[in-house]
């Protein structure tokens, strides 16, 4: 018995072309594990995201949570620019097809900055929400009264990185993690590498995705957000929309067999 003739996959189906998302937007239809972890339903539950921390001690007194977030918010908007997948959103047809990844680029570096903003708030009071994770949101966390509260030198902060699974591989993500975020902006001058022999971030405290085991005593922390509703000034200054070139090749396209052999 022999199995059916698989269905021919054409590269030109999964390339990017204009969006009816906005003038200026583009979309490509997802391919291969993009696919099935990006179906609706699982991936509004966010069953397939990654959460990635890491603890810090502070060697540099006098910086809040809300310096480091601004610093980290800064640095993604030139990360967005070189990089616009950390930017893109998904769209669905049905809950039963996979996900259209669209980017739409920004008009102004200020709504970049938006793109990035710093939200400050109790980790009390952030609700589960059912709908797909962003490509990636940075939680910075450290046990202070409020988020402008200046840190003392040994202080401990976590930096959490939450990644949607369509966007990030394994590797991709730790790589972010590991790589970029602490050489964004001046935390590489603020930080020193460091695990807690006792206790480990509570990541339900932070993201309400099960029973709380919070301390008496709540967390505020600086959450980076991918969303365009703050008023907050860009120190930047992109050519938005060229960014576009940026995009990663499609898959298909990347992955197109050589048929011309010998050299010279």
């Amino acid at each position: 018995m022999s199995l059916p003739p698989l269905p021919r996959l054409e590269p030109a189906k999964f390339r990017w072309y204009p969006s009816p998302d906005g003038p200026s937007s583009v979309r490509r239809l997802a391919v291969g594990t993009e696919a099935w972890v990006g179906l609706r339903e699982p991936n509004s539950r966010g069953q397939y995201d990654n959460y990635l921390n890491t603890s810090h001690r502070v060697h540099d007194p006098g910086i809040s949570l809300e310096t480091i977030a601004l610093q980290i918010s800064n640095a993604l908007v030139n990360i967005r620019f070189q990089h616009p997948e950390v930017g893109c959103s998904v769209t669905w047809a049905t809950d039963q097809d996979p996900p259209f990844i669209v980017y739409n680029p920004p008009s102004p570096d200020e709504v970049a900055l938006n793109w990035g903003r710093v939200a400050a708030e109790l980790s009390e009071a952030r609700q589960e929400r059912p709908e797909p994770l962003p490509p990636v949101k940075v939680y910075v966390v450290a046990q202070v009264p409020e988020t402008g509260t200046p840190l003392e030198n040994g202080a401990r902060v976590d930096v959490l990185c939450a990644f949607n699974h369509i966007h990030w591989g394994s590797i991709s993500s730790r790589i972010f993690q590991t790589v970029g975020i602490p050489t964004i902006g001046i935390l590489v001058d603020w930080f020193e590498p460091w695990v807690d022999e006792v206790g480990q971030l509570n990541y339900s405290d932070i993201l309400r995705e099960g029973p709380s085991l919070a301390p008496a005593q709540p967390r505020p922390y600086a959450e980076v957000e991918l969303d365009f509703q703050s008023d907050t000034n860009s120190p930047f200054h992109h050519p938005w929309g060229k960014e576009i070139a940026n995009l990663n090749e499609p898959v298909l396209d990347a992955c197109k067999t050589v048929t011309r052999y010998g050299c010279g």
